[in-house]
């Protein structure tokens, strides 16, 4: 089926007719991750295969991407929440209240660190050595790879946007002459193309066939339309 663009809202306001470049797309905020007990990032919650899709997803979507530190090569330092409030009692009531608020939301409490103490600080800091072991690496020059690709797509301005999906097999994300395949299923899927294509960029093995694309299990295919 092809998606319907929903209705967005900005503070509370509809976006009607919005301007995509003036959105972010992104996989991680530090909101989001600094807001968990132990502060774990995107990459340490799901396996390196979707860390490629999602990285698909940002990278050649619609909007401005949003890379939060350390993601384009899947740090897995965590991003703790920390503070050094001078009023002892604020301290206490921020440390108190964060507690409450996560046993609401049904985290554990194990392994959560003062956001006080030196220890969440210095857990945060990110180790750029990283970059160079071969996990590391290898999400590290997938980033680089899309962000070439998204370069060259933007070149062209703003781009008509199809979006169709087979709910929870896979999904296909057109931008102008660049497809963006992604399968979800444990085996692989045969995703229906609109036009010829090459593939430029996979994760997983993939074949382009005369209208469809195979995708391995959990893999992702980025092609570009033939003119």
């Amino acid at each position: 089926m092809t998606a319907t663009a929903p209705k967005l809202q900005l503070d509370g306001h509809p976006l009607e007719a919005p301007v995509r470049s003036r959105l972010l797309g992104y996989t991680q905020t530090h909101d989001q991750i600094g807001n968990r007990p132990r502060g774990e990032r995107f990459s340490t919650l799901v396996d390196a295969a979707v860390v490629r899709q999602a990285a698909a997803l940002v990278l050649l979507g619609p909007f401005v991407p949003m890379l939060f530190q350390g993601e384009e090569w899947a740090a897995s330092t965590p991003f703790l929440y920390f503070t050094q409030h001078a009023d002892a009692g604020l301290a206490r009531d921020v440390k108190e209240g964060r507690e409450r608020e996560y046993l609401s939301l049904g985290f554990s409490l194990h392994g959560a660190v003062d956001p006080e103490s030196e220890e969440a600080f210095t857990r945060s800091r990110l180790r750029w050595e990283e970059r160079d072991l071969p996990a590391h690496r290898a999400i590290f020059d997938w980033y680089r790879a899309l962000a070439r690709l998204r370069r060259e797509a933007e070149s062209a301005g703003e781009l008509p946007l199809r979006v169709e999906f087979d709910e929870p097999s896979w999904l296909v994300l057109e931008r102008g002459r660049f497809v963006v395949a992604l399968c979800f299923a444990d085996e692989p899927r045969e995703i229906p193309l609109t036009a010829d294509a090459e593939l430029l960029l996979s994760s997983g093995d993939a074949d382009v066939l005369p209208d469809r694309v195979r995708v391995a299990a959990h893999g992702v295919a980025v092609l570009r339309k033939n003119a």
